[in-house]
């Protein structure tokens, strides 16, 4: 298994840590600033007792180049655990790279993921095998009441194909497509409408 560098991405520090902690509300968010260098930022809504499954770690790298004065690139990596790298920007409308995935891309596509991983694993416990799954999923830029802007819709259109012989109601499917949605990780960690179209 690939291992980010440690001198590169060194171990978050454990919940709570430092000895001071100076709270402030800042755009609806309540943000931690914790000792040094660390800032923890939760939602209003998040736990602050929470069970740790597994954690994830990855690498975002962005060096200076040429560019036009005034002006800075939106280009860098992004390494993943798996040791996998891809090349990211901001979106073209941000003077963005076109050719490179944007942050809201990348969110987008961790919901459709999540959420056809989650519903694959529904229809294997109800032996529902599934030949393909297909999903063109969206999302739209927003602005929140308190001006800020955020992904404030995101939409599945999941077509799932079953193997032949496999009858699947359209009632059964809606609720499998519900607790998919229900059980996601990513879902889980939104805060935004999510529409499931099928």
């Amino acid at each position: 298994m690939f291992t980010l560098p440690k001198h590169l991405c060194p171990e978050p520090l454990p919940h709570g840590t430092g000895s001071r902690i100076f709270k402030a509300i800042r755009g609806g968010a309540q943000c931690l600033r914790l000792q040094q260098h660390h800032l923890l930022i939760a939602a209003p809504h998040a736990q602050s007792n929470k069970e740790i499954i597994l954690s994830f770690r990855l690498q975002t790298r962005w060096q200076a180049s040429d560019t036009p004065e005034g002006e800075f690139s939106r280009d860098h990596h992004i390494t993943f655990g798996s040791g996998q790298t891809i090349e990211a920007s901001s979106a073209p409308e941000y003077k963005g790279n076109p050719a490179m995935v944007n942050p809201e891309e990348s969110l987008l596509a961790a919901l459709s993921s999540c959420h056809m991983l989650t519903f694959l694993a529904i229809a294997h416990l109800k032996r529902l095998p599934v030949k393909s799954y297909e999903d063109c999923a969206s999302a739209e830029l927003g602005k929140r009441d308190s001006g800020k802007l955020a992904v404030t819709y995101m939409q599945l259109n999941p077509t799932v194909e079953f193997m032949d012989g496999v009858e699947v109601s359209r009632d059964t499917l809606e609720k499998m497509h519900e607790k998919a949605h229900a059980n996601c990780f990513i879902a889980n960690s939104l805060d935004c409408e999510v529409e499931i179209r099928f």
